[in-house]
């Protein structure tokens, strides 16, 4: 039983079964008219297929589909049609052809009458009676009919009825009253004429073998393009295997067979979108042909593509279209030449398999192909990009069969001829393309030969060296070398892009990934592009996410090239090329820190535009996207780690330095009871030791879970060896949401998991073999992918640290020479894994190295050259005592303890400056604002504890390495007496002296917590630390610190001002100490601290501490702490910051002022590029100075006289201060803001009042169970010779120590009269400690000086100040009518303020009373006045719109009724002053 399909279109494919099946279709019979006796009604017919007409009765074959039964049968009876002469046939009859049809072939119809009335009684009646005769031939001209109409005959003869025509008689004259038709469905037979006549040409020649064969084959060929596209398609590997066969037969039909086979291939491709799959399916399964006679197909196809191309011109991409079929027809034909001449076998040699003329015509296929692929670069890149891949995957194929050397000078000649030519980005996109097909070859690496060699003397044969061994991935390096330089970006990422896909592949696939050594061996391919990468450091200009690939690719070797190749070539670099790889480590370390989605995202969303052609990430990160397989694991040496060592023998210095840098990390890990406070606090000095040995040590990664029992491992994964063997497992708790979720303190590090998955390398393979993409993970942010990604970074960089350090750990260790840059760089490294938001699971391995590194470096560490890193270590140390994780804190303070340990012990000398750095460190934490001192109070605690331990279980040490060998002696005996006393006092020196720093430690946390308990009272706090600062005047890079703390907090309560004074002291402090110290730095100003008393006289007071300083004799290693932070460079940070801030201030003529100080240092450094910048600046300053100038739109602070009273205030109590505030702050929000702290303080409203009075204060008439503020508005005050010289509002509000505030009073005890005649008024002069802006917010009131002023005088000066007022504003250059109007208003409309009116009339009416020259002062100050009005007015007018003339006109009304009542009252004054100053001239 078959089910056969009927598309409504043809079938797209080749034939490629045996159908050969015809459907019957009977349609309809007309017997109307046949005559006699017979009533042919009900009607049947029966159909046969026979082979001949020799018998009428013969059976038919059996090839007629039975009806539900799965047999064949030898005829069909349709149904019959009751009572009709002319029925209608429904019957499909499906026929199954006999394979070779012939003319005699036929059909033969039989209709019979069936007898459906039952016969007269007693009568036998048949049951069918023949009615008529019909015969078809299937075949007509060799093609089956499809259709016919035929006539139907009442008998045939019995035999030869075809034939005999003459002898049948047809019913209706021979008209066609039987009407059939057929559907051929075969795939041996064909109704297209066009492909009919070509198989009949193909049978023709075949059956007619003579000289005429290779005409015939000719015209074959030519006629197969007639053919339609489907049927070509249909019988496909049948036109192509004639095709090639007549192109191997004659060489002179090669070149029309050639254009034939083209156009079939352009045919079925323009058809069918398929047409790849069928070539490349017909090539892999069909394509049998070795060669006809002496020529085979691969030379054949081969010259005839050649000519093809030479030939083509307008045509070309046509042929070229189809490169990669040409080449797989090759390359089978090779094959297929190889496996008839049986040398397919592996030990077979490849010498001289091709004859010389092939392998000749090929390598010239390959230049024509080159450079056809060069010209397609600028039109058709598609086209190019698929002809590279073809030629790419043949070299590959022809890698199993053809001599490497052949094949390796084809790849290297097309590298030279794409190199050759202009590198735009499609030719470079072309050649990387070309290398990631090769690297797709699954044999790849063992072309290269992954056999170890080692690294050359000279680091410069090193390509040339790698070349020989490992010829493909070192013309790939040698391409990345040059392009990583290019200065297209996108050039620069698509060659790094196709190094990562080549480690991807290699770390999926297995045959690498499980042997250790394998794995180096293939990773030591790669040796010279650490090289490369080492001489472009920064020339890669990377986004985010293009320089994490470019990174990844260096970790991926430095992970897994052997250590003794890194060695080799660490011990033969140069120290700049070390310094370039320290440097990409730090970027390492900087790229791959946790930083949370936000941050993520948009460091990936940088620089979007230029887009890699792989739009995955990084190799790492999808290596470890989660639920892919296995979670990872890490390195054999992890798992010798011995987590029972205690403590105390973790810290033995005969133990650490006999061992190996992995084995330190055993070690060096700290028991976690070691530090708890509460096993301590339990134990005796003689059993802690025991306990902490016996102990139990923490595991580096803990397994959650309720059991203490440690997890089984996980079975070997695929991937074991990759990564190291020990697993992780971290749970969703351990995991934050972001860097600001983190639960340790403020001013701690903040930590992140790592955990992650792998896809495994039995999966790649098989989506790499199904020719599925690996799952490439969308750019989401991934939080454990992320996390895990950093840990194994940072863990990769570590290890490449200890390796290093191994390598040059004798150098290193004794501080040779020449190895202080080295010194620095691995001190930087630390500082950065230090610095970086680390994972929980990567701190204990960091701080297990630290311990080991302090222990076997000494000298590094603890030299005067590392000063300054170890300044910075010691404050990052101190950040990690101050988080609430237990085994981070106990690690840090383990770290802590044993840098004094081993400073005191292995280098006295320098002891002291480590207790300076550690107390300089822990105040920079307090300055950074700790939420809580409890945990740092905590390992304090038990640092104590551990010293005293220290002190009973501590036994010297012969092998000490400051010890003398001879003696016994420390070399540097002398200073150690000094610490602690004779060798067998050290260690209760060593007790002693950690005793005081630790005293000093907490000193400086009760100084954190007082300022805490002030938390909101600013000035309180700013007070405070300010103390604190100035405490420290015999250690200058203390209160560099405390200064740098105290400018933070001013920064964070935008008290830029402030801040920048801090900035400016420090600066006038290190330029005094430079100048002290002997230094000549070239432009730094010889009179020291004095030269910034130009920009503030506050920074005088730093001349009295370096005097302090100078007075007091300083330890040398105290002197080399200063030496390293109070340095030139110090200097210009700071004036630069004092600028930023200064500038923030809306400050800029101090700007100016501070500029004029640091200009000479760049002039004296020849720093053009920052003397450009800085004039830049100061361009930049001028315009906001002339802007705020001209809009008067600066507010440099309000000034208030705060006095406290009442014993609540203790300290404040009775004190008065001046409060800067910022900018426009009224009196009621200071009060609100005083009034709310103090309250909260003391304990509700009721416990403070306010005195609104400005009236001295009688503290004996106070309640002294309140508290009391008495607040006050004050100005800037200025006598007449600084009035004349701070002209500008800049130099009215800056450097001003002089206040003053007017309270006005009656001689009768009332503060305010409307009598102006009665009206006194006391003018009230403060003088502050030092000049605003200070350091402080506030400064306390110094002086004070009071002056009364009389009606008279009062007068006076009220008239004069609103004459100032009003010419400073018709003065302005930028008039504001908005200012002006009101002025206006108020002084001449008498309607809204008659004062100067009121004035002139209550003292010019009895003017006798006032002294002469008072009332000559009140009357120019009038006229004064007026005129102010006058020029005032005139400028309303120039400023004015037509809408507000009448407003000016009522105006000048107002100024001339007001001018007219001030002359009316000064008339009789004015008359009797003439009269006497005529007199007075008579009489003289």
């Amino acid at each position: 039983m078959e089910v056969q399909e009927f598309p409504s279109k043809p079938r797209l494919a080749p034939n490629l079964s045996y159908v050969n099946n015809m459907y019957l279709y009977l349609e309809n019979l007309n017997l109307s008219n046949r005559p006699g006796a017979l009533a042919a009604r009900n009607i049947a017919v029966e159909v046969r297929l026979l082979e001949n007409d020799l018998d009428l009765n013969a059976p038919g074959l059996n090839v007629f589909y039975g009806k539900g039964r799965n047999e064949f049968v030898n005829k069909y009876t349709s149904t019959v049609t009751y009572h009709s002469k002319a029925p209608q046939f429904y019957d499909e009859i499906k026929i199954a052809l006999p394979p070779n049809l012939n003319a005699d072939h036929h059909l033969l119809f039989i209709f019979y009458h069936i007898n459906v009335q039952p016969g007269k009684r007693g009568q036998q009646q048949q049951m069918q009676q023949n009615a008529g005769y019909a015969v078809w031939p299937i075949l007509q001209n060799d093609r089956i009919i499809t259709k016919e109409n035929l006539p139907v005959a009442f008998q045939l003869p019995e035999t030869e009825y075809i034939s005999n025509e003459a002898a049948i008689k047809y019913i209706d004259s021979k008209k066609p009253l039987f009407q059939v038709r057929t559907k051929l469905v075969s795939t041996i037979y064909s109704q297209d004429a066009p492909l009919y006549n070509v198989m009949k040409r193909i049978k023709d020649v075949k059956e007619n073998a003579d000289a005429r064969a290779t005409d015939l084959h000719a015209k074959a060929v030519l006629a197969i393009p007639k053919v339609h596209p489907i049927r070509i398609v249909q019988y496909l590997p049948v036109l192509l295997n004639y095709i090639f066969r007549v192109m191997c037969s004659n060489e002179a039909s090669g070149k029309k067979s050639f254009e034939v086979l083209h156009d079939v291939l352009q045919s079925v491709h323009d058809e069918t979108s398929d047409a790849a799959n069928l070539f490349g399916s017909y090539v892999d399964n069909i394509l049998d042909l070795v060669n006809v006679g002496d020529k085979y197909l691969h030379q054949v196809i081969c010259k005839q593509y050649m000519l093809a191309i030479r030939d083509s011109e307008k045509d070309s991409e046509i042929i070229l279209k189809f490169c990669w079929f040409f080449l797989r027809i090759i390359f089978k034909s090779m094959v297929l030449k190889l496996a008839s001449e049986k040398q397919l076998s592996p030990v077979a040699t490849r010498k001289n398999r091709y004859q010389d003329d092939f392998v000749k015509d090929l390598k010239g296929l390959v230049v024509i192909l080159t450079w056809e692929i060069h010209q397609r670069s600028r039109s058709a890149l598609t086209l190019g990009k698929d002809m590279t891949k073809a030629l790419a995957n043949f070299f590959c194929d022809l890698f199993a069969i053809m001599d490497p050397g052949i094949v390796f000078s084809m790849i290297d000649r097309y590298i030279r001829e794409i190199s050759g030519m202009e590198d735009d980005l499609t030719l470079v996109e072309y050649k990387f393309e070309f290398f990631k097909t090769l690297g797709d070859y699954e044999h790849f690496v063992f072309v290269n030969l992954p056999i170890q060699i080692p690294v050359p003397s000279s680091l410069s044969d090193t390509n040339s060296h790698w070349r020989r061994h490992h010829f493909i991935t070192s013309l790939l390096l040698e391409q990345v070398n040059h392009y990583t330089s290019h200065t297209a970006k996108a050039i620069q990422i698509k060659s790094m892009a196709s190094i990562r896909k080549l480690f991807v592949s290699h770390d999926f696939d297995h045959r690498y990934v499980s042997d250790q050594t394998v794995q180096q061996n293939v990773s030591s391919l790669y040796f010279p592009l650490l090289l490369i990468m080492v001489d472009h450091p920064v020339k890669l200009d990377f986004v985010f996410r293009e320089n994490r690939d470019y990174l990844i690719c260096f970790l991926f070797l430095l992970k897994n090239v052997s250590p003794s190749l890194l060695a080799q070539w660490w011990s033969k670099e140069t120290k700049s090329r070390l310094y370039n790889f320290f440097e990409i480590l730090y970027t390492c370390i900087n790229t791959f820190e946790f930083i949370g989605r936000k941050q993520w995202l948009q460091k990936m969303e940088e620089g979007s535009e230029v887009e890699s052609s792989d739009q995955t990430k990084a190799m790492l990160e999808s290596f470890y996207s989660e639920g892919f397989g296995p979670k990872r694991s890490y390195r054999s040496f992890r798992e010798q780690r011995n987590l029972r060592q205690s403590s105390m023998n973790a810290f033995d210095p005969n133990v650490v330095a006999n061992s190996s840098f992995r084995e330190q990390r055993n070690l060096r890990q700290s028991s976690m009871n070691a530090f708890d406070p509460n096993v301590v606090a339990n134990s005796s000095p003689s059993s802690s030791s025991s306990s902490s040995a016996s102990s139990s040590g923490s595991s580096a990664i803990p397994v959650p879970g309720p059991s203490a029992s440690p997890a089984p491992s996980p079975a070997p994964s695929p991937l074991a060896g990759r990564f190291r063997s020990e697993s992780i497992d971290i749970t969703a708790a351990d995991l934050p949401h972001d860097t600001s979720s983190s639960s340790s303190s403020a001013g701690a590090p903040k930590g992140h998991p790592g955990s992650g998955g792998t896809l495994n390398g039995s999966e790649f393979r098989r989506f790499k073999k199904q020719g599925a993409r690996i799952p490439q993970p969308a750019m989401e942010f991934n939080e454990v992918q992320e996390s895990q990604l950093s840990v194994e970074v940072n863990l990769i960089i570590l290890d490449t640290l200890e390796n290093f350090l191994q390598t040059f750990h004798g150098s290193i260790q004794s501080a040779k020479k020449g190895t202080e840059g080295l010194t620095q760089k691995i001190m930087l490294l630390i500082l950065h894994f230090m610095k970086s938001n680390q994972s929980y699971v990567f701190l204990p391995h960091l701080f297990n190295s630290l311990r080991s590194f302090v222990v076997k470096f000494p000298r590094t560490l603890f030299g005067n050259s590392n000063a300054e890193a170890l300044g910075e270590l010691c404050y990052l140390i101190l950040q990690h005592c101050n988080v609430e994780d237990l085994t981070n804190r106990s690690n840090a303070g383990a770290l802590l303890f044993l840098l004094m340990r081993e400073n005191y012990f292995q280098m006295p000398s320098t002891f002291h400056r480590l207790t300076v750095l550690i107390t300089i460190a822990l105040s920079k934490l307090v300055g950074s604002k700790m939420e809580t001192e409890v945990y740092v109070r905590r390992v304090l605690t038990t640092l104590s504890r551990l010293t005293q331990l220290h002190a009973v279980n501590w036994k010297p040490t012969p092998q000490s390495p400051s010890r003398s060998p001879g003696n016994g002696r420390s070399s540097s005996s002398s200073t150690l007496e000094v610490l602690g006393g004779s060798e067998g006092e050290d260690s209760k020196g060593f007790v002693v002296h950690v005793t005081r720093l630790i005293e000093r430690l907490n000193t400086i946390l009760c100084n954190s917590a007082r300022a805490s308990k002030f938390e909101g009272d600013n000035e309180m706090t700013i007070d405070l630390i300010h103390r604190i600062a100035k405490g420290y005047t015999n250690a200058p890079s203390l209160r560099v610190t405390w200064l740098e703390n105290l400018a933070d907090f001013h920064v964070q309560k935008k008290n830029y001002a402030e801040a920048a004074m801090c900035h400016i002291h420090i600066a006038a402090m290190v330029t005094q100490f430079l100048v002290d110290s002997g230094s000549k730095v070239r432009g730094v100003p010889q009179e020291g601290c004095k030269a910034f008393a130009i920009v503030s006289p506050n920074s005088l007071e730093e001349l009295a501490i370096s005097e302090a300083q100078s007075s007091i004799a300083t330890d040398e290693s105290v002197a080399s702490v200063d030496q390293s932070t109070i340095t030139a460079e110090k200097l210009i940070l700071h004036i630069t910051l004092a600028l930023e801030e200064l500038k923030k201030a809306d400050l800029y003529e101090a700007s100016n002022l501070l500029y004029k100080l640091l200009l000479p240092i760049y002039e004296a450094k020849r720093e053009y590029e920052k003397l450009l910048q800085s004039h830049e600046d100061l361009r930049q300053i001028f315009e906001e100075v002339q802007r705020t100038i001209k809009q008067q739109s600066r507010m440099l602070g309000s000034y208030y006289r705060v006095g406290f009273y009442g014993a609540k205030f203790e300290d404040l109590a009775g004190k008065e201060f001046i409060y800067k505030e910022p900018k426009i702050t009224t009196l009621w929000e200071i009060k609100e803001r005083l009034k709310t702290l103090y309250e909260d303080r003391f304990g509700g409203p009721s416990s403070l009042e306010i005195i609104s009075s400005s009236k001295p204060v009688d503290v004996a008439s106070l309640d002294t169970r309140l508290a009391y503020i008495q607040i006050t508005s004050v100005d800037p005050y200025f006598d007449d010779s600084d009035r004349d010289e701070r002209v500008t509002y800049f130099e009215q509000h800056y450097n001003i120590n002089r206040f003053v505030f007017e309270t006005p009073f009656t001689i009768d005890g009332r503060t305010q009269t409307d009598d102006i005649a009665e009206q006194y008024k006391r003018k009230t002069i403060i003088t502050v400690e030092h000049f605003f802006p200070y350091l402080t917010t506030r400064l306390p009131v110094v002086s004070r000086q009071e002056i009364e002023l009389t009606p008279l005088l009062n007068a006076i000066e009220a008239i004069n100040s609103r004459i100032v007022v009003i010419h400073n504003e018709t003065i302005c250059d930028d008039p504001n009518l908005k200012k002006l109007q009101p002025l206006l208003q108020g002084s001449v409309r008498l309607q809204v303020n008659a004062g100067p009116v009121a004035i002139c009339r209550t003292f010019f009416e009895h003017y006798e009373k006032y002294p002469l020259e008072q009332m000559e002062e009140l009357r120019k100050g009038l006229n004064g006045f007026l005129e102010a009005c006058r020029q005032g007015l005139k400028l309303h007018e120039s400023l004015i719109s037509h809408d507000m003339l009448q407003f000016h006109q009522e105006l000048m009304q107002g100024y001339r009724e007001v001018k007219t009542q001030m002359r009316d009252a000064m008339r009789a004054f004015t008359l009797q002053n003439k009269k006497e100053k005529k007199s007075k001239r008579k009489h003289h």
